[in-house]
Protein backbone atom coordinates (compact mmCIF):
# COMPACT_ATOMS: atom_id res chain seq x y z
CA UNK A 1 0.00 0.00 0.00
CA UNK A 2 0.96 3.40 -1.02
CA UNK A 3 2.17 5.77 1.92
CA UNK A 4 2.24 9.10 0.10
CA UNK A 5 -0.10 11.79 1.03
CA UNK A 6 -2.69 12.61 -1.20
CA UNK A 7 -2.40 15.86 -3.28
CA UNK A 8 -4.33 18.41 -1.88
CA UNK A 9 -6.68 20.25 -3.83
CA UNK A 10 -4.84 23.76 -3.73
CA UNK A 11 -1.71 22.69 -4.81
CA UNK A 12 -0.73 23.52 -8.36
CA UNK A 13 0.60 20.82 -10.59
CA UNK A 14 1.84 23.33 -13.53
CA UNK A 15 3.22 26.49 -13.48
CA UNK A 16 2.07 29.93 -15.14
CA UNK A 17 4.33 28.42 -17.94
CA UNK A 18 2.59 25.15 -18.22
CA UNK A 19 5.50 23.60 -16.96
CA UNK A 20 5.25 20.47 -14.11
CA UNK A 21 5.89 21.91 -10.35
CA UNK A 22 8.64 20.15 -8.90
CA UNK A 23 6.33 18.81 -6.22
CA UNK A 24 4.09 17.33 -9.04
CA UNK A 25 7.56 15.77 -10.56
CA UNK A 26 8.34 13.99 -7.46
CA UNK A 27 5.11 12.97 -6.71
CA UNK A 28 4.99 11.56 -10.63
CA UNK A 29 8.57 9.82 -9.93
CA UNK A 30 7.19 8.31 -6.34
CA UNK A 31 4.10 6.78 -8.59
CA UNK A 32 6.47 4.85 -11.05
CA UNK A 33 8.97 3.70 -8.37
CA UNK A 34 5.87 2.28 -6.42
CA UNK A 35 4.29 0.55 -10.00
CA UNK A 36 8.02 -0.71 -10.85
CA UNK A 37 8.00 -2.37 -7.83
CA UNK A 38 4.54 -3.77 -7.71
CA UNK A 39 4.79 -5.66 -11.36
CA UNK A 40 8.21 -7.32 -10.30
CA UNK A 41 5.87 -8.48 -7.41
CA UNK A 42 3.20 -9.22 -9.98
CA UNK A 43 6.41 -11.31 -12.51
CA UNK A 44 7.33 -13.37 -9.27
CA UNK A 45 4.30 -14.18 -8.44
CA UNK A 46 3.14 -18.15 -8.27
CA UNK A 47 -0.36 -18.87 -9.81
CA UNK A 48 -2.68 -20.57 -7.61
CA UNK A 49 -3.12 -23.17 -10.22
CA UNK A 50 1.04 -24.10 -9.73
CA UNK A 51 1.82 -27.27 -7.10
CA UNK A 52 3.78 -29.47 -5.51
CA UNK A 53 4.28 -32.80 -6.83
CA UNK A 54 5.63 -35.32 -4.42
CA UNK A 55 8.62 -37.53 -6.33
CA UNK A 56 9.71 -40.93 -5.85
CA UNK A 57 9.46 -41.99 -2.13
CA UNK A 58 7.93 -39.20 -1.21
CA UNK A 59 3.70 -38.60 0.23
CA UNK A 60 2.49 -35.57 0.45
CA UNK A 61 2.14 -32.10 -1.97
CA UNK A 62 -0.69 -30.30 -3.44
CA UNK A 63 -1.49 -26.57 -5.09
CA UNK A 64 -0.03 -23.63 -3.71
CA UNK A 65 -2.52 -21.69 -2.06
CA UNK A 66 -2.12 -23.14 1.17
CA UNK A 67 0.93 -24.73 3.35
CA UNK A 68 2.36 -27.66 1.56
CA UNK A 69 4.01 -30.38 3.08
CA UNK A 70 6.71 -33.66 1.91
CA UNK A 71 7.59 -36.29 3.80
CA UNK A 72 9.33 -39.91 3.22
CA UNK A 73 7.20 -42.78 2.17
CA UNK A 74 8.00 -45.50 4.98
CA UNK A 75 6.85 -48.45 2.24
CA UNK A 76 9.50 -46.85 -0.46
CA UNK A 77 12.05 -46.78 2.27
CA UNK A 78 11.77 -50.80 3.48
CA UNK A 79 11.18 -51.52 0.17
CA UNK A 80 14.56 -50.16 -0.40
CA UNK A 81 16.27 -51.18 2.30
CA UNK A 82 14.92 -54.92 1.38
CA UNK A 83 16.65 -54.56 -1.98
CA UNK A 84 20.35 -53.79 -1.23
CA UNK A 85 20.55 -56.21 1.88
CA UNK A 86 22.32 -59.39 0.32
CA UNK A 87 22.00 -62.93 2.41
CA UNK A 88 25.62 -63.42 2.92
CA UNK A 89 26.81 -67.43 3.65
CA UNK A 90 24.50 -68.90 6.63
CA UNK A 91 22.39 -65.77 6.99
CA UNK A 92 18.70 -65.43 5.19
CA UNK A 93 16.87 -61.94 4.89
CA UNK A 94 12.83 -61.96 4.64
CA UNK A 95 11.32 -59.38 3.53
CA UNK A 96 7.57 -59.45 5.17
CA UNK A 97 5.78 -56.63 2.82
CA UNK A 98 2.04 -57.04 4.18
CA UNK A 99 3.32 -57.27 7.84
CA UNK A 100 6.13 -54.23 6.90
CA UNK A 101 8.85 -55.91 8.22
CA UNK A 102 12.67 -57.17 7.26
CA UNK A 103 13.90 -60.52 9.36
CA UNK A 104 17.99 -60.82 9.16
CA UNK A 105 18.59 -64.55 10.45
CA UNK A 106 21.66 -66.60 10.83
CA UNK A 107 21.43 -70.29 9.49
CA UNK A 108 24.73 -71.11 10.70
CA UNK A 109 26.56 -71.21 13.60
CA UNK A 110 28.42 -67.95 12.87
CA UNK A 111 31.03 -65.98 11.43
CA UNK A 112 34.43 -67.87 11.60
CA UNK A 113 35.61 -66.75 8.11
CA UNK A 114 35.40 -63.08 9.33
CA UNK A 115 37.57 -63.85 12.93
CA UNK A 116 34.41 -63.17 14.71
CA UNK A 117 33.14 -65.42 17.49
CA UNK A 118 30.00 -66.24 17.78
CA UNK A 119 28.63 -66.52 21.55
CA UNK A 120 26.63 -69.49 21.43
CA UNK A 121 26.95 -73.30 21.62
CA UNK A 122 26.30 -75.88 18.89
CA UNK A 123 22.78 -77.11 18.96
CA UNK A 124 21.50 -80.48 18.92
CA UNK A 125 18.64 -79.47 16.61
CA UNK A 126 21.67 -78.61 14.04
CA UNK A 127 24.36 -81.48 15.28
CA UNK A 128 23.58 -85.29 15.46
CA UNK A 129 25.35 -87.16 18.98
CA UNK A 130 26.93 -90.79 17.78
CA UNK A 131 29.35 -92.79 19.84
CA UNK A 132 30.28 -96.61 20.17
CA UNK A 133 30.82 -96.28 24.15
CA UNK A 134 28.87 -98.48 26.37
CA UNK A 135 26.97 -95.18 27.72
CA UNK A 136 27.37 -91.53 26.41
CA UNK A 137 24.93 -88.75 26.43
CA UNK A 138 25.28 -85.12 24.61
CA UNK A 139 23.40 -82.15 26.57
CA UNK A 140 22.22 -78.63 25.52
CA UNK A 141 22.22 -76.55 28.62
CA UNK A 142 21.18 -73.04 27.91
CA UNK A 143 23.35 -71.20 29.76
CA UNK A 144 26.70 -73.39 29.90
CA UNK A 145 26.66 -74.47 26.19
CA UNK A 146 27.17 -78.41 24.77
CA UNK A 147 28.21 -80.89 27.38
CA UNK A 148 29.36 -84.37 25.76
CA UNK A 149 29.87 -87.21 28.24
CA UNK A 150 30.82 -90.95 27.98
CA UNK A 151 30.44 -92.43 31.54
CA UNK A 152 31.17 -96.14 30.65
CA UNK A 153 33.62 -97.12 28.30
CA UNK A 154 36.35 -99.71 27.20
CA UNK A 155 37.46 -100.41 23.62
CA UNK A 156 34.76 -98.28 22.35
CA UNK A 157 35.30 -95.03 23.76
CA UNK A 158 34.09 -91.61 22.29
CA UNK A 159 31.54 -89.55 21.48
CA UNK A 160 30.94 -87.33 18.48
CA UNK A 161 28.49 -84.44 17.63
CA UNK A 162 28.54 -83.84 14.13
CA UNK A 163 27.01 -82.92 10.87
CA UNK A 164 28.03 -83.28 7.05
CA UNK A 165 30.41 -81.41 5.56
CA UNK A 166 29.80 -79.10 2.22
CA UNK A 167 31.51 -80.29 -0.82
CA UNK A 168 34.68 -78.08 -1.26
CA UNK A 169 35.88 -75.40 1.77
CA UNK A 170 34.83 -75.75 5.50
CA UNK A 171 35.60 -74.25 8.42
CA UNK A 172 35.11 -74.46 12.46
CA UNK A 173 36.01 -74.33 15.85
CA UNK A 174 35.08 -73.88 19.42
CA UNK A 175 35.66 -73.55 22.98
CA UNK A 176 36.65 -76.75 24.62
CA UNK A 177 36.23 -76.77 28.30
CA UNK A 178 37.90 -80.07 29.53
CA UNK A 179 36.47 -81.87 32.33
CA UNK A 180 38.01 -84.40 34.00
CA UNK A 181 35.80 -86.58 36.33
CA UNK A 182 38.49 -88.62 38.30
CA UNK A 183 42.65 -88.12 39.29
CA UNK A 184 42.65 -91.78 36.93
CA UNK A 185 40.64 -90.32 34.26
CA UNK A 186 42.78 -89.61 30.75
CA UNK A 187 40.70 -88.18 28.40
CA UNK A 188 40.80 -85.90 24.71
CA UNK A 189 38.60 -82.98 23.68
CA UNK A 190 38.30 -80.82 20.57
CA UNK A 191 37.34 -81.57 17.00
CA UNK A 192 37.12 -84.24 14.29
CA UNK A 193 36.83 -84.84 10.42
CA UNK A 194 35.10 -88.42 9.80
CA UNK A 195 35.65 -89.61 6.53
CA UNK A 196 31.63 -91.45 6.46
CA UNK A 197 33.14 -93.99 3.71
CA UNK A 198 36.61 -95.75 5.19
CA UNK A 199 35.12 -94.33 8.61
CA UNK A 200 38.58 -92.59 9.06
CA UNK A 201 38.88 -89.54 11.39
CA UNK A 202 41.59 -86.57 11.76
CA UNK A 203 41.27 -85.52 15.23
CA UNK A 204 42.41 -82.14 16.72
CA UNK A 205 42.25 -82.80 20.71
CA UNK A 206 43.53 -81.28 24.13
CA UNK A 207 44.44 -84.39 26.35
CA UNK A 208 44.50 -84.55 29.77
CA UNK A 209 48.07 -83.51 30.41
CA UNK A 210 47.24 -80.10 28.62
CA UNK A 211 48.55 -81.32 24.83
CA UNK A 212 47.72 -80.38 21.76
CA UNK A 213 47.85 -83.15 19.22
CA UNK A 214 46.52 -83.73 15.58
CA UNK A 215 46.39 -87.38 14.86
CA UNK A 216 45.24 -89.68 12.21
CA UNK A 217 42.67 -92.45 13.86
CA UNK A 218 41.61 -95.22 11.89
CA UNK A 219 38.20 -95.36 13.67
CA UNK A 220 36.90 -92.88 15.93
CA UNK A 221 38.05 -95.39 18.74
CA UNK A 222 41.91 -96.61 16.97
CA UNK A 223 44.50 -94.07 16.97
CA UNK A 224 46.88 -94.50 13.82
CA UNK A 225 49.58 -92.28 13.82
CA UNK A 226 50.55 -88.55 15.26
CA UNK A 227 50.33 -85.55 12.90
CA UNK A 228 51.41 -82.92 15.51
CA UNK A 229 51.61 -82.02 18.81
CA UNK A 230 52.21 -79.02 20.43
CA UNK A 231 53.23 -79.52 24.42
CA UNK A 232 54.58 -76.24 25.03
CA UNK A 233 52.67 -72.93 27.06
CA UNK A 234 50.26 -72.74 23.82
CA UNK A 235 48.35 -75.96 25.21
CA UNK A 236 48.99 -75.56 28.59
CA UNK A 237 45.35 -74.39 29.71
CA UNK A 238 42.20 -75.96 31.36
CA UNK A 239 40.42 -75.05 28.37
CA UNK A 240 41.18 -73.76 24.78
CA UNK A 241 39.95 -72.56 21.46
CA UNK A 242 40.65 -74.92 18.65
CA UNK A 243 39.77 -74.82 15.07
CA UNK A 244 40.21 -76.35 11.74
CA UNK A 245 39.83 -75.17 8.23
CA UNK A 246 39.30 -77.03 4.80
CA UNK A 247 40.31 -75.34 1.64
CA UNK A 248 38.53 -75.83 -1.55
CA UNK A 249 42.00 -77.93 -2.58
CA UNK A 250 41.89 -80.57 0.59
CA UNK A 251 44.20 -78.50 2.91
CA UNK A 252 43.81 -78.88 6.18
CA UNK A 253 45.15 -76.37 8.58
CA UNK A 254 44.98 -76.86 12.56
CA UNK A 255 44.37 -73.60 14.64
CA UNK A 256 44.65 -72.55 18.27
CA UNK A 257 43.29 -68.81 19.45
CA UNK A 258 40.57 -67.69 20.96
CA UNK A 259 37.67 -67.23 18.64
CA UNK A 260 38.83 -63.76 16.94
CA UNK A 261 42.74 -64.23 16.28
CA UNK A 262 44.17 -67.08 15.64
CA UNK A 263 47.65 -69.08 15.52
CA UNK A 264 48.73 -72.35 12.81
CA UNK A 265 49.80 -75.21 14.12
CA UNK A 266 50.20 -76.69 10.96
CA UNK A 267 48.93 -78.49 8.32
CA UNK A 268 48.03 -81.83 6.16
CA UNK A 269 45.11 -82.63 4.07
CA UNK A 270 42.25 -84.96 3.41
CA UNK A 271 44.25 -86.74 0.62
CA UNK A 272 46.88 -87.99 3.19
CA UNK A 273 44.89 -89.92 5.27
CA UNK A 274 41.23 -89.70 5.54
CA UNK A 275 40.87 -90.53 1.35
CA UNK A 276 37.44 -89.74 -1.08
CA UNK A 277 33.93 -89.68 0.38
CA UNK A 278 31.99 -87.87 1.93
CA UNK A 279 33.06 -86.22 5.27
CA UNK A 280 31.30 -85.24 8.29
CA UNK A 281 33.13 -82.46 10.60
CA UNK A 282 32.19 -81.29 14.41
CA UNK A 283 33.16 -81.74 18.67
CA UNK A 284 35.15 -84.85 19.95
CA UNK A 285 35.29 -86.52 22.89
CA UNK A 286 37.13 -89.65 23.93
CA UNK A 287 38.67 -91.33 27.23
CA UNK A 288 41.84 -93.94 27.51
CA UNK A 289 40.93 -97.29 26.08
CA UNK A 290 40.80 -98.68 29.38
CA UNK A 291 37.41 -100.37 30.76
CA UNK A 292 35.34 -98.35 33.26
CA UNK A 293 37.10 -94.46 32.67
CA UNK A 294 35.14 -91.53 31.76
CA UNK A 295 35.13 -88.56 30.64
CA UNK A 296 33.20 -85.01 30.42
CA UNK A 297 33.86 -82.02 28.32
CA UNK A 298 31.26 -79.00 27.50
CA UNK A 299 31.39 -76.58 24.49
CA UNK A 300 30.00 -73.14 25.51
CA UNK A 301 30.78 -71.46 22.10
CA UNK A 302 31.62 -72.81 18.21
CA UNK A 303 32.17 -71.64 14.71
CA UNK A 304 30.67 -73.04 11.67
CA UNK A 305 31.30 -71.63 8.59
CA UNK A 306 30.48 -73.54 5.45
CA UNK A 307 32.35 -72.57 2.43
CA UNK A 308 35.11 -70.32 3.96
CA UNK A 309 38.44 -72.71 4.21
CA UNK A 310 40.30 -70.57 5.99
CA UNK A 311 40.06 -68.55 9.82
CA UNK A 312 41.47 -65.23 9.27
CA UNK A 313 43.86 -62.99 11.37
CA UNK A 314 46.35 -66.42 11.43
CA UNK A 315 49.53 -66.20 12.41
CA UNK A 316 52.11 -69.49 12.48
CA UNK A 317 52.89 -70.33 16.00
Amino acid sequence: MSTRTPLPHNVPIVDENGNATPFFQRLMQDVLKEKAVTDGLAEAAVPGSRQVIAGTGLTGGGPLSANVTLQADPEFIRDTIASFIIAGSSVTVTHNDGANTLTISSTGGGGGGSGEFPFNPPSLTSWTAASTAATFSAVNYPKSGLAMNVTSSGAARHIRVVKDAPAGAFSFGARVVQIVPTASSEQGSGLIIRNKTNGRCLVFYQYSDNALNLQNWTTADAFSANVLSNTGPVGRRSSTTLGLGVDAGGTVTAYIGNGAQWQILGTTTIAAFLGAGDLEYGFFLFTQNTAGRIGKMLVPYHIDSPGVGVLNDADPV
